[in-house]
């Protein structure tokens, strides 16, 4: 996303024809941003992670995923939560 100045009381305000992710994907992927928050402990990266292609699905980025196979990536982001559980343990 491209940050730009606004005239209203935002100085900043996002540009979403500078949004790496189609809006209706955005929508089908906010359930699993949020449950990659609580897995990852973190916001930030948990978008990050829905953005950066990833091996257990086959080198494909997870937001990209949803729309054929969203059971997939949450079956995925179920076993992480596994390990990061028994990892602190």
């Amino acid at each position: 996303m491209v940050a730009r100045k606004s005239r209203f009381s935002n100085p900043t305000v996002l540009s979403i024809d500078a949004c790496p992710i189609p809006l209706t994907g955005f929508l089908q992927g906010l359930p699993f941003v949020a449950l990659a928050s609580r897995v990852l402990n973190n916001e930030t990266a948990a978008v990050e992670w829905m953005l950066t292609p990833a091996l257990a699905l086959g080198d494909q980025r997870p937001m990209d995923v949803l729309s054929s196979n969203a059971q997939f990536v949450e079956s995925v982001l179920l076993r992480l939560q596994s390990k990061v559980n028994k990892e602190e343990l």
